[in-house]
C-alpha cells in the first residue's frame, strides 16, 4: 500500500497484470454507490474499513477447570 500525499493506492492483480487502485473510506464508498455486482466486475477501488479493535470493556467468561 502506498500513501501518495492524500491518495492511498494499492497494487492488485487484474487479468494477470498488476494495476493500481485507490483506497477509499467506507463513507466515500457509500457516496460512490458503485459496488460490485459479481465476481467478474472490475476492481476500481478498495475500501478501507479500518483496523480490528478488541472490545476491552467486555468481560471474557471464566473457563471451568
Amino acid at each position: 500500500m502506498t500513501d501518495n500525499g492524500e491518495a492511498k493506492t494499492k497494487l492488485v492483480m487484474r487479468n494477470g497484470k498488476l494495476v493500481t487502485v485507490n483506497i477509499i473510506t467506507r463513507d466515500e464508498a457509500d457516496k460512490l454507490n458503485d459496488f460490485a455486482q459479481g465476481l467478474d466486475d472490475e476492481i476500481t477501488h478498495v475500501v478501507d474499513y479500518g483496523g480490528v479493535e478488541e472490545d476491552t470493556k467486555k468481560k471474557k467468561p471464566k473457563r471451568k477447570k
